[in-house]
């Protein structure tokens, strides 16, 4: 992702006290952390939407973006980034079963042909929707090589998105 090795951490326990420490030194709310989550908020919702909704104003009235963002995020830092802490009972419920779910999924992908095949999928299907929102709202093209898009599964969502040339990646503005 270009970040050189010389800064990257060791470990996950330097890691996590970097993170930690980046947090608190940065935790406050800001122009700048709100452009962002609305960024995320308004990918997410094109993939939590149903088709049916997209082009409706109904569109924004999905509020599952912001509860999982500010579960994920968590109480003390969802103010700091302009997002409602979520925290009925229901809601805990729901996340505190997908936070349990989800992992599993991972873990018998591992162990289970079809598990892996859906987990793959998964993935294909996310990263092919971060490429369309980039190239939708922002203009940009991410372009990357037939190996990646095979090796990536993301032929079935998005074939016609690699180049032929053996070029890693191409920005333009198209």
């Amino acid at each position: 992702m270009g970040v050189k090795d010389e800064f990257n951490p060791a470990n996950f326990k330097d890691g996590q006290l970097l993170c930690n420490h980046l947090l608190q030194k940065e935790k406050k709310a800001s122009e700048q952390n709100k452009a962002l989550v609305d960024s995320i908020l308004v990918f997410l919702r094109g993939i939590f939407t149903p088709n049916i909704f997209i082009k409706t104003p109904l569109k924004s009235q999905n509020k599952l973006p912001e509860i999982l963002m500010s579960y994920f995020v968590g109480k003390e830092l969802s103010p700091y980034i302009g997002l409602q802490y979520y925290d009925d009972w229901y809601y805990n419920m729901v996340l505190k079963s997908v936070e349990i779910i989800l992992p599993n999924i991972f873990i018998q992908s591992r162990k289970n042909p079809l598990a892996q095949k859906s987990v793959v999928r998964a993935s294909g299907f996310l990263v092919s929707k971060m490429f369309q929102f980039i190239k939708e709202e922002y203009k940009l093209e991410f372009r990357i090589t037939e190996d990646i898009l095979n090796d990536w599964n993301l032929k079935e969502f998005i074939p016609d998105y690699g180049l032929k040339k053996e070029h890693s990646y191409q920005f333009s503005n198209s």
